[in-house]
């Protein structure tokens, strides 16, 4: 099973320490934090050097609310491991804490020195600033983490808030979170994005349609009737009809009679579903979606509404799985409705054979092998690859596979499945190989990644796994399956919170998916206070 062997360090025998590193690692894993911190204490003592013993130890510490140990014991790892920045990554987020900034500042700038390339040190240095209270120093630091890396979704939103809340720049607080969510549409903080983009979209309507406020000195004379060309009321006020030509509007002794706002339910509804389709012809997708949410939950029996929820994840957001969702919904409450014939036959029958890679063992590879039938002089060549591949015949699709890459090398799928052969087969460093260079073809071919992050787990390399299954949900956010699979590799590395995130996530997209009980398992387990 995927990720099952547990995170410790064979050996037997006390005078080397080994034993009470091992029994220090099973109590870490069993959050026994108190108990693994003594035990560690004393496999240090004895391995002095142990790089392994020393970062474990500073979890320990970290969970039993010793900082100050922590901290040193951070430190000691990342002495002894001078290419890993994840010991300084945690000394700085402990010496936060403490609030001591100028460690913090220290530990987080050698972690980028030993990890340029990463993104997320960027944005956690801007953070520390802005604990700090050093606003200056955390915007600049936020935007620097924008302009070098740009596809970062974290920096992206981290900057977009900034704005909103601290500089109360609305309108680049907007442009932000909007390519957050280009980027990251089913992100957790998605929501809080799409409803910042939502509350500054209603703002800036009110604005425009609120009348000018003109001085003028007091008068009893009664202001003329305001024409029925002219915009009288709010954008966010239902008008059932316009007054006729050459009506006058409605006076009072100061002003306007103000137009009564809807009493009913069904008006309510009526008014937040015309507002979500004038958004989606204005191509605002993602205040749409806001909308059509509220408009489901205000009114669950309207076909209208959860039609227009599924088309919008279909057609604009692209995000399939949230679509496939909401039209099997909408088939089932309303299975006499003629809009079900609409439905797109990829959503009716999922008899797709290219198939997700399972988190525990490769499938057999009829369930997974990709069979696109290309419509080329290769289709015959790699059909018949395909079919000793679903024969098991090994040696025999390897070689249809190779014979396929000389005459186009570039054949993602034929070097994608050669990949599965070798997985299968064991022989790991050609997997590798091969999943690699159907990358260098289509970097986004989010399958690959999945099997490089498997092969890495049974390697033991849990930090490589976790740095494939990210880059796959960057190329397919929601990959349920890769969310499932970075829940236990976090939860390997002993994060629990960010594994229990994506565990969460694992749920949010496939709530009867067969890792479910697993998840929900992982998440009903006690969490570190």
């Amino acid at each position: 099973a995927i990720f099952v062997a547990m995170l410790l360090l064979g050996g037997c025998g006390d005078p080397t320490g080994k034993t009470q590193l091992q029994k220090g690692m099973a109590k870490l894993q069993q959050r026994e934090y108190h108990s693994s911190m003594k035990l560690l204490e004393k496999a240090v003592e004895k391995l002095p050097s142990s790089a392994n013993g020393w970062y474990h130890l500073g979890v320990a510490c970290y969970y039993a609310q010793k900082l100050d140990q922590a901290a040193v014991a951070f430190e000691r790892a990342a002495d002894l491991s001078p290419e890993d920045s994840t010991p300084l990554e945690f000394a700085a987020a402990v010496y936060s804490q403490l609030q001591r900034w100028n460690d913090a500042r220290a530990a987080i700038e050698q972690a980028q020195e030993r990890n340029p390339k990463a993104p997320h040190l960027l944005t956690r240095a801007a953070l520390i600033e802005l604990k700090a209270g050093e606003n200056q120093k955390a915007f600049k630091l936020m935007r620097k983490a924008v302009q070098d890396f740009p596809d970062y979704p974290p920096a992206l939103y981290n900057l977009a808030v900034f704005y909103k809340d601290h500089l109360n720049d609305k309108a680049s607080a907007r442009i932000y979170f909007g390519k957050f969510l280009e980027l990251d549409a089913d992100n957790p903080r998605a929501a809080k994005a799409r409803e910042a983009l939502l509350e500054a979209k209603v703002k800036e309507e009110k604005k425009k349609s609120s009348p000018s406020k003109t001085p003028s000195k007091p008068s009893s004379v009664q202001p003329p009737a305001v024409k029925t060309t002219e915009k009288q009321y709010s954008t966010s006020t239902a008008i059932k009809s316009s007054p006729k030509t050459g009506e006058q509007s409605p006076q009072t002794k100061s002003s306007q009679a103000p137009v009564q706002t809807p009493t009913t339910t069904e008006e309510t509804f009526e008014k937040v579903f015309t507002d979500a389709k004038l958004r989606i012809n204005n191509g605002l997708y993602d205040e749409a979606l806001v909308l059509l949410k509220k408009a489901t939950q205000i009114n669950p029996q309207s076909s209208d509404a959860l039609w227009e929820l599924a088309c919008l994840y279909d057609k604009y957001l692209r995000l399939q799985e949230s679509a496939g969702l909401s039209y099997k919904k909408f088939k089932e409450k309303f299975p006499n409705d003629p809009r079900v014939s609409q439905i797109p036959a990829q959503f009716i029958s999922q008899t797709s054979s290219a198939l997700t890679p399972k988190p525990v063992n490769v499938p057999p590879p009829s369930k997974e092998v990709l069979q696109t039938v290309e419509r080329t002089e290769l289709s015959d060549l790699f059909q018949k690859a395909l079919q000793c591949h679903e024969k098991k015949e090994w040696a025999e699709a390897l070689e249809l596979y190779d014979d396929v890459l000389r005459i186009n090398p570039q054949h993602v799928n034929a070097l994608y499945n050669k990949g599965l052969i070798y997985k299968t087969i064991k022989d790991n460093e050609n997997a590798k190989k091969s999943f690699a260079q159907s990358l260098k073809v289509n970097p986004n071919m989010y399958k690959a990644r999945y099997m490089l992050a498997v092969i890495y787990k049974d390697e033991s390399n849990y930090e490589k796994a976790v740095e494939e299954l990210n880059a796959a949900l960057r190329a397919k956010p929601d990959y349920a399956e890769a969310h499932y699979a970075l829940g236990l590799a976090y939860w390997k590395l002993l994060k629990y919170d960010i594994a229990v995130t994506h565990f969460k996530r694992y749920l949010q997209l496939d709530p009867k998916g067969v890792y479910a009980s697993a998840a929900r398992n992982y998440i009903a387990k006690k969490q570190p206070q």
